[in-house]
């Protein structure tokens, strides 16, 4: 295992929100205070685009044609060149209502909002829903993860708590949760990855099997780990990159695994 990272020394001071591939390939960084590109050298992470038009930059998407489509909640949705350069505002409003959407590998899409959880089947016309009317803790769903398989989706709230889902019955989800005491913290995301690991980031950095994940089975990553103590109070976003690599985003750090 390898373990690189940056902080604002080598320019990583925006306020860190997403990390994704942009269309040509390129990394980009995005937070509340701009867009970032990771340098060739891999030494720097230098500004990308127009810095006033990506500010709070909450989504990154690569498009076929090679271009790279940016979503910001003060310019709305944008397409910007291999460059930089914005080519047109796809939209200047972005939508408020889902925190995230998951398409497994069984084309569903799964949606996580304030609303609970919702599920959208490949040619169905309405979601199948799941709240706290259905065995959630409550409505406030904030990150989301979806085993490979598709048959089981972990949960987390704006409250120190996660549940996991269990759609061996497919019309009947077997519901636990574990709640904080139990070597849950606040959270910002939670994840799984092609290892069979499970990830969740914000008042710490964890990783548990996907198939022992209860409590007292997760690891918490700390100093010892090249992990700085800011990394794992404030990390905010995961990514898995196509060789299997994670990226995490803090504020001000950037933690490639």
């Amino acid at each position: 295992e390898q373990l690189e990272f940056w902080t604002d020394r080598d320019g990583v001071s925006l306020q860190g929100l997403v990390i994704k591939r942009g269309g040509d390939g390129s990394l980009l960084v995005g937070g509340s205070s701009g867009l970032l590109k990771l340098s060739a050298d891999r030494t720097r992470w230098e500004p990308f685009s127009d810095q006033k038009e990506m500010r709070h930059v909450r989504e990154i998407e690569p498009l076929p044609n090679g271009n790279t489509m940016i979503s910001s909640t003060f310019s709305g949705v944008l397409e910007v060149d291999r460059n930089g350069k914005i080519l047109r505002t796809i939209t200047s409003k972005v939508a408020q209502f889902a925190n995230e959407e998951i398409r497994d590998r069984h084309g569903r899409l799964w949606r996580c909002s304030l609303q609970g959880l919702s599920r959208l089947d490949p040619g169905a016309a309405a979601w199948h829903s799941w709240t706290a009317k259905d065995g959630l803790l409550n409505a406030a769903c904030r990150s989301i993860a979806v085993s490979a398989a598709g048959n089981e989706v972990w949960l987390i709230y704006h409250i120190n708590a996660m549940s996991k889902l269990d759609f061996s019955d497919p019309e009947r989800p077997k519901i636990t949760h574990h709640s904080g005491g139990n070597g849950i913290d606040y959270a910002f995301f939670v994840r799984t990855d092609r290892r069979g690991w499970i990830w969740r980031g914000g008042g710490g950095l964890n990783v548990a099997e996907q198939r022992n994940d209860g409590p007292g089975n997760w690891i918490s990553l700390t100093e010892l780990d090249g992990f700085s103590t800011t990394q794992r109070e404030v990390s905010r976003y995961f990514f898995e990159d196509s060789d299997g690599s994670v990226w995490l985003v803090s504020p001000t750090q950037i933690h490639h695994f």
